[in-house]
């Protein structure tokens, strides 16, 4: 969320004859969004990586355990397996969970005039952002996985085609309700720190 206001600043300007800014479009905002979207998926994703090994292999002892083995035994390349379909997911989903919500957001100040948006309307708004966002790119998703458990394909094109031929459609959405489960609080609650962090700091 942070990239996300930071993108979002680089492209406000403003009015020479009011002086007044004037935010990014709403293009720009999704635009951003998907921007701060690859920053932060590239800046953690080794250690995706390393929690999705641990949580589905026996392999590792701990997180060092895992680091060590991974780099010895894959080589440090290992460490961005599947990071190719998590920006392919990434972009749309931030742009999508972002951009809708900061578009909610702004429909409220517009119709309110508050600066502000109450955390309860932040929390519903996060939710319904970030399950869209979701079920936009779950198959994405599920090809992420499944590289970054090691399975072989070519990109995210081939595996997206060869899941769907083999498997049937259903497959690629695999685990979206439950997804729903987790998600809608954590998103929820994410931008209701969001919005809290930013009335206290006033920015």
């Amino acid at each position: 969320l942070a990239a996300f206001d930071t993108y979002k600043n680089a492209f406000s300007r403003v009015d020479k004859e009011t002086g007044k800014k004037i935010g990014p479009s709403a293009f720009q905002t999704s635009l951003s969004g998907a921007m701060a979207g690859v920053t932060s998926t590239m800046a953690c994703f080794p250690l995706e990586v390393i929690r999705t090994r641990l949580a589905c292999s026996t392999d590792y002892k701990n997180i060092v355990d895992a680091c060590v083995k991974i780099f010895t035994k894959e080589g440090p390349g290992s460490f961005f397996q599947g990071l190719q379909p998590s920006l392919v997911g990434v972009i749309p989903y931030a742009a999508v969970n972002l951009g809708m919500y900061d578009g909610i957001r702004k429909l409220y100040q517009n119709y309110t005039n508050e600066e502000y948006v109450p955390k309860g309307i932040a929390l519903v708004a996060g939710s319904l952002s970030g399950i869209t966002g979701s079920t936009v790119t779950f198959p994405l998703e599920v090809v992420r996985r499944r590289m970054m458990m090691g399975a072989a394909y070519k990109n995210t094109f081939h595996a997206l085609y060869t899941i769907a031929s083999t498997e049937g459609h259903g497959a690629l959405f695999k685990g979206c309700l439950l997804g729903w489960v987790k998600l809608a609080p954590a998103a929820g609650i994410s931008f209701y720190c969001y919005e809290s962090a930013k009335e206290f700091l006033q920015v």
